[in-house]
C-alpha cells in the first residue's frame, strides 16, 4: 500500500524536527564539529568562552544561537554568566575571526598557571584556621556591620573609587572620591567595589566603548583579591587555604570576608609590588585551586565587606587587618 503524506503532516513533522534540533540535538552536533565540551574549571572560563565562540562562528552559527548555547552550558555547569559576559565575548570574537583556531584545552602561554596541587591543598587544609578562627585572629572587630568603617581602613580618603549598586547588567557603577561616597556606603547603597582605585572617571573598554569601569582607567593594583569558585568547597576549607596562602607568601592579608553566598574572599596587600611578584602570588593561589581571573582583570567587581547581598545576606568581614 502506498504511503502518502499530507502537506499538513509534512509541515507538522518539519516543525517537530526543527524544535528537536534546536533544543537537543543541534547543540550536540555543534560540539562534535568544533570539539569542545562543557565549561572547564574556574580560571579557564574566559578562554573557553572565546574559543567556543570563535569556533561556533566559523561553523556559521548565528550570534543568538551562540548566546543560547553558551548560556545553557554555563548554567548547567553551575557558572551563571556575568552581566554582558557573553555579549562582550561575541563582540571581541568578531574582531578575531581571522586568528587561527585553537582549543581551550591548550594551556595559555602567559601566564602558565599551575594545576591545583593535591599535596599543597592537603597541606593548606591541615591549617588550624577556620572561619571562626579568622574572626578570632582579626586585629579589628566591629559589633555591628560597618561597611564604611572597613572601607576607610582599606582605601585612602582621596582615592577615586568605582562602586556598584548591583542594579542592571553593569551593576550600576559610580565613580567618585572615597570621602564623598562614604555616607552612601554606610547607608547600604553599594554592594560592589573595584578593589583598586581608578585613575580617571571613565576609560575605554576593549571594544572601544566609554565606561566608568574599564581596565584602561583602573590605576595601579593595590589589592590582589582571590576566591574559590567552587560551590562544593566548604567555607572552612576556603578559610584554611586562605590563611595558609597568607603564611607562605610575602603579601599580608588585609581582609577576609564572606560573600554572603558560598565563598570566602581574601584581599592581599600588593601595593607597589612588581607585576612578576603579583603573578607569582597568583601562581601559588592557583596551586590551591583558586580562581585566578583577577590577575588579568584589576577592574573586576568584588563585594564590599559588611554590605548586604541581593538575597539579604551580610557580606560579613571575618578578618580586618588595616595597614595604617
Amino acid at each position: 500500500m502506498k504511503n502518502e503524506t499530507t502537506p499538513a503532516a509534512t509541515r507538522a513533522f518539519q516543525k517537530t524536527h526543527e524544535e528537536l534540533m534546536t533544543k537537543q540535538t543541534y547543540p550536540r552536533l555543534i560540539r562534535r564539529q568544533v570539539h569542545w565540551d562543557a565549561p572547564p574549571p574556574a580560571g579557564a572560563r574566559h578562554r573557553w568562552l572565546m574559543t567556543a565562540t570563535l569556533q561556533l562562528k566559523r561553523q556559521g552559527v548565528v550570534n543568538a544561537e551562540i548566546h543560547r548555547i553558551l548560556e545553557t552550558d554555563l548554567i548547567t555547569a553551575g557558572r551563571r554568566p556575568q552581566p554582558r559576559e557573553i555579549e562582550n565575548t561575541l563582540a571581541k570574537a568578531d574582531q578575531m575571526l581571522d586568528s587561527p583556531a585553537r582549543s581551550y584545552n591548550v594551556p595559555p602561554r602567559t601566564p602558565p598557571w599551575p594545576e591545583a596541587s593535591p599535596d599543597r591543598i592537603a597541606e593548606a587544609e591541615s591549617t588550624a584556621c577556620d572561619c571562626a578562627d579568622l574572626l578570632e585572629h582579626s586585629p579589628v572587630r566591629f559589633e555591628a556591620p560597618a561597611p564604611a568603617e572597613i572601607m576607610r581602613l582599606l582605601f585612602a580618603d582621596e582615592a577615586l573609587l568605582c562602586l556598584g549598586t548591583g542594579e542592571g547588567n553593569s551593576r550600576g557603577p559610580v565613580v567618585g572620591v572615597h570621602r564623598d561616597l562614604r555616607s552612601d556606603i554606610a547607608a547600604g547603597r553599594f554592594r560592589y567595589v573595584v578593589p583598586n582605585p581608578m585613575s580617571a572617571p571613565t576609560g575605554l573598554t576593549a571594544d572601544g566603548r566609554p565606561s566608568p569601569r574599564a581596565k584602561s582607567n583602573t590605576g595601579p593594583r593595590i589589592f590582589a583579591v582571590i576566591e574559590w569558585d567552587c560551590p562544593s568547597l566548604e567555607l572552612d576549607q576556603q578559610a584554611r587555604r586562605l590563611w595558609f596562602l597568607a603564611t607562605v607568601t610575602r603579601f599580608p592579608l588585609r581582609l577576609a570576608m564572606l560573600s554572603g553566598g558560598k565563598s570566602v574572599h581574601g584581599w592581599f596587600d600588593v601595593a607597589g609590588a612588581a607585576d612578576v611578584a603579583v603573578r607569582d602570588f597568583y601562581r601559588e593561589a592557583s596551586r590551591l585551586g583558586c580562581d585566578v581571573c583577577g590577575y588579568g582583570s584589576p577592574h573586576q567587581w568584588f563585594r564590599i565587606p559588611d554590605a548586604t547581598r541581593e538575597n539579604g545576606n551580610c557580606q560579613a568581614a571575618l578578618y580586618v587587618n588595616p595597614h595604617r
